[in-house]
């Protein structure tokens, strides 16, 4: 018998293989499903630049993004992969010691506690079912 297969040096090996089992359940629960990685999030996007310029491509940039509410605040419905794509687009555009960027992710909760006053409209994308 080898010092392996001795019943001494099962038991730690035993107890190893219950924590790594332990380890990749919780790993697994901590994973999102497919559904919800895609799943859009609101997001309102304030921005402010002194230079012309660049707060125009700021602008356009956005447009291509969601729907413009106010001269330099956006909704947008966005998934979090197309948000750090559109982050990592103005991250480019951006003086950071200039201008000032800012995302608000909001929660489905959040969206209806919205107070809109005068001519705002909220924009939504209708929701789209694939059977």
């Amino acid at each position: 018998m080898t010092p392996e297969n001795t019943p001494a040096a099962a038991a730690p090996a035993a107890a190893v293989m219950k924590k790594l089992k332990a380890r990749l359940a919780a790993i697994e629960e901590e994973k999102v499903a497919p559904a919800q990685r895609n799943r859009r999030h609101w997001v309102v996007v304030s921005y402010d630049s002194p230079n012309d310029r660049r707060r125009t491509k700021v602008m356009k940039t956005l447009e291509g993004y969601g729907h413009r509410v106010q001269f330099s605040v956006f909704e947008c419905e966005l998934r979090p992969a197309d948000l750090e794509k559109l982050k990592a687009r103005l991250k480019t555009l951006i003086q950071p010691e200039e201008d000032d960027i800012r995302f608000y992710d909001l929660c489905e909760g959040c969206q209806g506690k919205v107070t809109m006053l005068g001519r705002a409209k909220m924009y939504r994308q209708k929701s789209s079912v694939v059977v």
